[in-house]
């Protein structure tokens, strides 16, 4: 399953992973803001840039 992120600039990407996982890592977990993901085409997007988080179709 793969997640589309709005970021707070307005770029979107795809990752791989459900929305709910990222959700509980951002939010449940309490992780770092300064932490990192990388998109399916390598950009690095840090935690705090993440504005919105939607289901993508396969």
């Amino acid at each position: 399953m793969k997640t589309k992120l709005t970021l707070i600039d307005g770029e979107e990407c795809i990752v791989e992973g459900r929305p709910r996982d990222f959700m509980q890592l951002i939010y449940g977990m309490g992780i770092s803001k300064n932490s990192a993901l990388q998109s399916i085409t390598g950009k690095k997007i840090t935690m705090a840039d993440i504005f919105m988080l939607e289901q993508v179709k396969e």
